[in-house]
C-alpha cells in the first residue's frame, strides 16, 4: 500500500522579468492553490514569500551599453549583448540611476566547487575595461 504524508512543502524561485512587479509570483501561486482548493476541498496549503527582487534591463538612454560594445571591439573581441536569467547587484545599481553591466571573462561553475574562467577571456575583458575607462575619463 502507498503511504502519504500529512504534510508535504514545496520551495521554489520564481525570476521576474523587468516590468513585472515583484507580486507577480505570489499572484500566480495564490491563483494555483485556489485551483488546486477547488478541485479538492480536503486541500490546504498556505504560502509564504521569503524574498523578491526587481528585474533589471538598462536605461535606453544609457550610453554604457554602446562604450562597453566598442570597448570589447577594440580589444579585439565579438561582443554579444544578451539577456540575463540570474540576478545580480546591477539590478540594486540601476535602480539607484547608475548604469551597470553584467560583463566578464568566458567560463562555467558560477558560485560552486568547480568555478572556472578562460585566462584568454581575462586578459581580453582586462584590455576592454581598461580602454572603456581611457574612453569615460576623455573630455566629451
Amino acid at each position: 500500500m502507498s503511504s502519504y504524508p500529512d504534510r508535504a512543502w514545496l520551495e521554489f524561485e520564481r525570476r521576474t522579468l523587468p516590468g513585472e512587479p515583484a507580486s507577480v509570483a505570489v499572484d500566480e501561486l495564490d491563483r494555483i492553490i485556489q485551483d488546486l482548493r477547488a478541485a479538492d476541498v480536503e486541500f490546504e496549503a498556505e504560502r509564504r514569500a521569503l524574498l523578491s527582487r526587481d528585474g533589471y534591463e538598462f536605461d535606453r538612454a544609457s550610453s554604457l551599453p554602446a562604450e562597453l560594445t566598442q570597448a570589447v571591439r577594440d580589444a579585439g573581441a565579438t561582443p554579444a549583448t544578451v539577456g540575463m536569467t540570474f540576478w545580480t547587484d546591477a539590478a540594486i545599481l540601476g535602480a539607484a540611476g547608475i548604469p551597470a553591466a553584467i560583463f566578464g571573462p568566458g567560463g562555467a561553475g558560477l558560485h560552486s566547487t568547480e568555478e572556472y574562467v578562460i585566462l584568454d577571456d581575462v586578459h581580453t575583458c582586462c584590455a576592454a575595461l581598461t580602454a572603456l575607462a581611457r574612453q569615460a575619463t576623455k573630455p566629451r
